[in-house]
């Protein structure tokens, strides 16, 4: 069940990504949302996306054929950790980005933008389960 919940989280993270280049295109909507202001609310994500894809790619391929609980998932943790050091930045930037965020969330149509992103992430989400 462990081993499901990772490659399942994992896979979210591409969703994340999906969710991302959305964000960018707010930019193009609202002139409020510069390329500053996502580069804040997201700060590496797509760095952290090409991490975890490479995760779970060794995740995935460790668990073939079947998944068992004799599979040595820590392995990978392991391997990656150097690696998830990339959060760092991410965690850093943390609440400069709730600050900024609920700044925008101020304007009318920032948050309309912001919330109609929201929906169809989780739109995506709910679709990838």
């Amino acid at each position: 069940m462990v081993m499901s919940d990772t490659v399942v989280r994992q896979g979210s993270y591409r969703m994340v990504f999906l969710h991302r280049l959305n964000q960018y295109a707010a930019t193009k909507i609202d002139k409020n949302i510069t390329e500053e202001t996502v580069k804040v609310l997201f700060s590496n994500i797509e760095e952290i996306l090409a991490v975890h894809k490479d995760f779970l790619s060794m995740v995935e391929e460790l668990l073939q054929p079947d998944p068992h609980p004799h599979h040595e998932i820590g392995r990978c943790f392991l391997h990656f950790r150097s690696r998830f050091q990339i959060y760092d930045e991410y965690c850093g930037n943390h609440e400069k980005a709730q600050r900024l965020l609920l700044e925008l969330n101020k304007t009318r149509g920032v948050r309309t933008c912001l919330l109609s992103r929201l929906a169809a992430r989780s739109l995506l989400a709910l679709l990838s389960l």
